[in-house]
């Protein structure tokens, strides 16, 4: 069971609307941002061309390939399609699409592939097949992981995977499809065409990408630098109005720059601050598009832009209960241990100009950076008068492919290094009261949570380590740990264990020394992170001579990693973290006005 606010009865009093009571978060969470378009892959796309026909071009992230799909045969479909995907590691949140050899897609899966969303397949599945296709063996065109990344959902998957590129000519008698890149070294997206001159976006001797053009009307296509790779990570290319638009990563925020179609730099695209904007997505002769800009203090504002003017105006703002004019956004540098310029979003609210409690979060894996975008939760810790920091350590991939190898494997004491620095420049500036920071993580952030308490047990005055992997040394063991063998590293390899031993939250408590306070949360169905890392862990705790603090596990029923959490639970768990922190960091909560 749950442990309830109740547990804190003077503190807990609402969230979001001024005080810590689920009554009131309800009244904002459900309040929930557009979804970003960052990192999404481009599937397949059937492309009206002005030079030649129709054509599909198609990325393929594995070479699967499924036996006989029956059409009508839903029962048999989706079991066959989950034994395949869970054979070849495919556990986590992913999109799924299929193609035949005639170049037909059929159907997609997106969510979990869990038994529980498989189960919900089931009950409405069914593959439709377009045109008159016989179903005999069919390719996965596209299983590809989550792009998106906040404390909540959790996502566990690497961010970096390559893919084939494949082209269809869908006027063509046969639909043969041609390959263009028959490997799986890089990423390839496509961003436009003209004729039959295609651009694209990769990875190819490009770690932070570069956009590139090709022309597939020839027999053997060579690949030209239009964009090359730049200092800053090139992200979404869109091709609008004769011009490519390209938003780069500067620093960990959005900048859209403009080119010409020969790679002439053409100017910018004004934002309205500190923030992430993605979209930007048109038929290449449209003179308008649109896109949406978020910010911690930015609830996902929709704009439309005139390619000719180089103006944007708003197209559709949502409304929220909460006065976000009153909330700033600032970032600042600090440096880790060795000397690493590390950046970090602080929010709070304009009229906090003294040390307050400071909730800090941080995830620092798997290569998936943290963007600033709106989240409702922590701003209720903001809006009550504590600041909220986000530190974009090393593992993301803020920086490119090189930030994240800077946090994996054996280079993983960089991420604790990096957070704890985070810590320590917060206090050193007055920002948080020596006795005033909280810090949270979910996932592999809740071991990064849970592997820096034991390491600066004195740093901190309140932990909420969220469904964290605590037992290095086992994690293979369980549902989808192997996936994450490339991260850590393996238990099983001599040059690995040590290195793992060293940072395991559950092999590495402190006796004799005073921790802080622990809440540690995680739910009883997790298929992702299984709970038993949180029981042990909680265990261990509660066992060691670490001080009188209390030290407590909050166990939330049938729910699981995160990912489709309903509103209700979410304000529930939130609403017990943000009271266990302000007790413990004297954060005066007030009453909702």
């Amino acid at each position: 069971m749950a442990i309830t606010t109740h547990l804190l009865p003077t503190i807990a009093t609402g969230l979001l609307g001024g005080s810590f009571t689920h009554s009131a978060i309800a009244k904002r969470c459900c309040v929930r941002p557009w979804r970003l378009p960052l990192g999404e892959a481009q599937i397949a796309h059937s492309i009206p061309s002005q030079q030649t026909s129709p054509i599909l071009i198609a990325t393929a992230y594995t070479d699967l390939t499924l036996p006989t799909l029956r059409q009508g045969d839903r029962g048999r479909n989706v079991e066959l399609l989950q034994r395949i995907l869970q054979d070849n590691g495919f556990l986590g949140a992913a999109g799924v699409r299929l193609g035949n050899p005639s170049g037909a897609i059929v159907d997609g899966i997106f969510g979990e592939i869990t038994a529980s969303a498989i189960r919900d397949v089931q009950q409405r599945y069914e593959i439709p097949v377009t045109g008159q296709v016989n179903p005999t063996t069919w390719e996965v065109l596209d299983v590809h992981a989550n792009p998106y990344r906040s404390p909540l959902p959790w996502v566990s998957t690497p961010a970096s995977i390559g893919n084939k590129l494949t082209v269809v000519d869908l006027q063509s008698a046969d639909w043969k499809p041609r390959k263009l890149v028959d490997n799986l070294d890089d990423q390839w997206s496509v961003v436009g065409n003209v004729g039959t001159k295609f651009f694209l976006r990769t990875t190819q001797d490009a770690p932070r990408f570069k956009v590139v053009t090709m022309d597939i009307a020839a027999a053997d296509p060579v690949i030209a630098d239009v964009v090359p790779e730049q200092d800053s990570v090139l992200g979404n290319a869109s091709l609008v109005s004769g011009r490519l638009l390209i938003s780069t990563r500067v620093d960990v925020k959005t900048e859209v720059r403009r080119y010409t179609l020969d790679g002439k730099p053409d100017g910018m695209v004004k934002l309205p601050g500190i923030g992430t904007a993605g979209g930007f997505k048109s038929d290449p002769d449209d003179s308008e598009t649109f896109f949406i800009f978020t910010s911690f203090n930015t609830p996902g504002v929709i704009y439309r832009y005139d390619v000719a003017s180089n103006t944007a105006q708003v197209w559709a703002k949502p409304k929220v209960a909460i006065d976000l004019n009153r909330i700033a956004v600032e970032q600042r540098f600090y440096k880790s241990k060795d000397g690493t310029r590390i950046p970090m979003f602080i929010v709070r609210r304009k009229d906090v100009n003294v040390a307050a409690p400071t909730l800090l979060y941080a995830y620092g894996g798997f290569g998936i950076p943290m963007l600033p975008e709106f989240l409702p939760a922590p701003l209720g810790w903001v809006e009550q008068g504590g600041v909220y920091a986000v530190a974009n350590i090393r593992g993301g991939s803020e920086y490119g492919k090189a930030w994240h190898e800077a946090g994996r494997r054996q280079k993983k004491q960089n991420v604790f290094d990096d957070f704890i620095a985070a810590g320590e420049y917060l206090k050193a500036q007055s920002i948080t009261p020596q006795n005033g920071l909280a810090i949270q993580g979910g996932s592999n952030g809740g071991l990064l949570i849970g592997a820096v308490v034991n390491q600066r047990p004195d740093l901190f005055a309140a932990a909420l380590p969220q469904v964290g992997v605590m037992d290095m040394l086992r994690f293979d063991q369980f549902t989808g740990g192997k996936l994450w063998l490339d991260e850590y590293g393996s238990p099983a390899r001599e040059a690995d264990f040590p290195n793992l031993l060293k940072y395991s939250p559950y092999h590495n408590i402190q006796p004799g020394k005073a921790y802080p306070a622990i809440l540690v949360t995680t739910a009883d169905t997790d298929d992702r992170v299984v709970p038993g890392h949180t029981f042990k862990y909680v265990a261990a705790l509660q066992a060691a001579d670490i001080g009188d603090k209390p030290h407590l596990a909050r166990i939330e029923t049938r729910a699981g990693h995160g990912a489709g959490e309903p509103t209700d639970k979410i304000i529930e768990e939130t609403a017990d973290m943000w009271a266990f922190a302000a007790h413990w960091t004297g954060l005066d909560v007030k009453p909702a006005k």
